[in-house]
């Protein structure tokens, strides 16, 4: 589970700090006839402003 969702839930206890290895690139990938769509750009446009709102820690 990841510290966001720990957080975002509550009421738990860190016992295992992460590790470097535990860490994953994510990648969203989309079709290049799609890329510009209006939900497209909409989902994209949401996740940035998410994202931003991330805390590493």
């Amino acid at each position: 589970m990841s510290r966001l969702q720990a957080r975002e839930l509550g009421g738990l206890t860190e016992v295992l700090a992460p590790r470097d290895e535990w860490s994953a690139p994510l990648w969203l990938v989309t079709h290049m006839d799609l890329h510009r769509t209006t939900k497209v750009q909409a989902f994209l446009t949401f996740l940035k402003e998410r994202a931003g709102q991330w805390d590493d820690t």
